[in-house]
């Protein structure tokens, strides 16, 4: 066999490798979580988590009621900054969250808490825990 032959093989050989390889990770990245409410695990004594958007300057749900001990998180799917922040107290405390970025509280204390973005006030929305 020819030195060039040899050296167009191995080439080709490369070729379908770095091509297998690239479609194998590219089937590998994670995918977004669900934002449907509420995202209820299957293993029994975990509690529930909801899902809620930040999107077209609002929360995606205005008012949610769940349990002591269940989890809210929050995904900033706008395309400016944004925060959750109590209006009163301290219970939710978000850094600005740039597009697509998450903020999570679990709500271990019963009440209504309502909240805002501290960037645009008047969004505004309010979480329940009975």
């Amino acid at each position: 066999m020819a030195k060039n032959t040899k050296i167009w093989i191995g080439l080709a050989v490369i070729a379908v490798i770095l091509i297998v390889g690239y479609f194998f990770w590219y089937n590998q990245k994670p995918s977004m979580p669900s934002t449907n409410l509420p995202l209820n695990n299957s293993i029994s004594g975990i509690s529930k988590t909801y899902n809620i958007e930040i999107t077209n300057l609002a929360f995606s749900v205005s008012s949610l009621t769940i349990k002591q001990g269940e989890t809210v998180i929050w995904r900033n799917t706008d395309s400016m900054t944004h925060t959750v922040t109590s209006d009163k107290g301290n219970e939710m405390s978000s850094k600005l969250l740039k597009t697509n970025e998450v903020y999570s509280h679990t709500f271990n204390t019963m009440g209504t808490f309502d909240y805002h973005c501290e960037v645009n006030p008047k969004i505004k929305a309010t979480v329940i825990v009975e």
